[in-house]
């Protein structure tokens, strides 16, 4: 199909193309059928599959417990942080979930890269093309997007009596900061610390600390984005399954997703062909940045304080009177 479509000499028959269209297709198809098939019951084994309780990668948190204090303030953030990470590295449902996200990221990226070398080659790798610029950005938008889900997926709903009892309303902008770096530590500086490496390594140190610095302050920016409204402290908070808006949301996550990914990609490809725009481009995203952050910290004010409970969403209609019970009640209520 590539050879037909980049008009090779050596093109094989329309037909074979055809076929590889086709079943390309169809092998989407079926990729996307069971995933979202599959989703549902990922979650519920989340909830109800135990955790590691030896720990097998904790020993990894000791590692970025340097980058956690140069990130963190106070020891609320610190504990948050330290926390998050470990809950995380131990439960091996939250792994899993998390692994389905990245999964579909590195797919997406290998179906980006891959027409890359082979039309061109390793001469794919000489310049910083947009399939290039875009994989970091791909693999940080599935990386924190499966990130914030499992945060509010509880690890173990019994044990969140510490955080009721310690964790006053009035810690909640230092909870929301904990779980930031948390974040942060994971994602956004590993995949940014990457791309930079591997940028300087192909296009010099030039072109590639750009793309490291570019990479790494988008991470930040789509992590401000996905912690907007976020009150909970990281799995403490009961869930409930199904509150998904993806179904009806699809379209409007799927623009998001290509302008993050493509446009910005896009726009970083010119600022390195003409390093004027990379200022301004740097200031916007710092602008922009910033006003997330200082709206979040606004909308952290109590009342109300940590959520630690979500409403049921099968409750969310009794203001209507809708049900029996309450019609009765409200009848009772009249002749009094």
């Amino acid at each position: 199909f590539y050879e037909l479509a980049g008009g090779s000499a050596r093109s094989a028959p329309k037909e074979y193309a055809l076929a590889a269209a086709l079943a390309t297709g169809i092998a989407i198809a079926g990729a996307t059928a069971l995933l979202a098939g599959s989703h549902g019951r990922l979650i519920r084994m989340a909830l109800e599959t135990p955790g590691d309780r030896h720990g097998r990668f904790a020993h990894l948190h000791g590692r970025v417990e340097p980058l956690l204090a140069a990130l963190t303030r106070d020891q609320v953030q610190r504990a948050i942080a330290g926390f998050t990470l470990r809950t995380l590295l131990r439960s091996r449902a939250h792994l899993m979930l998390l692994a389905t996200y990245l999964g579909v990221g590195a797919a997406l990226v290998v179906s980006v890269l891959l027409p890359q070398f082979l039309l061109r080659g390793l001469a794919a790798v000489e310049s910083p093309s947009l399939p290039w610029l875009s994989a970091p950005l791909i693999l940080t938008f599935f990386a924190l997007c499966g990130s914030r889900t499992i945060l509010a997926i509880p690890a173990d709903i019994k044990a969140n009596w510490l955080f009721r009892l310690h964790a006053s309303d009035s810690c909640m902008p230092q909870v929301v900061d904990g779980a930031r770096a948390a974040l942060l530590v994971a994602v956004v500086v590993p995949v940014a610390a990457a791309a930079g490496i591997l940028g300087v390594w192909f296009w010099g140190v030039r072109s590639g600390g750009i793309h490291g610095v570019v990479t790494g302050a988008l991470g930040v920016l789509l992590l401000e984005v996905l912690l907007v409204g976020f009150r909970k402290v990281p799995f403490a908070c009961t869930y409930f399954p199904g509150r998904s808006r993806v179904r009806t949301m699809w379209p409007i996550y799927g623009l998001a997703f290509s302008v993050y990914a493509f446009s910005l990609a896009a726009l970083e490809a010119a600022a390195l062909v003409r390093p004027v725009l990379l200022v301004p481009m740097l200031a916007v995203i710092a602008g922009v940045t910033s006003a997330l952050r200082f709206a979040s910290r606004r909308d952290l004010q109590p009342p109300p304080g940590l959520t630690y409970e979500e409403s049921d969403p099968d409750g969310l209609f009794q203001g209507f009177r809708l049900s029996e019970g309450m019609a009765a009640e409200s009848a009772a209520t009249l002749r009094r």
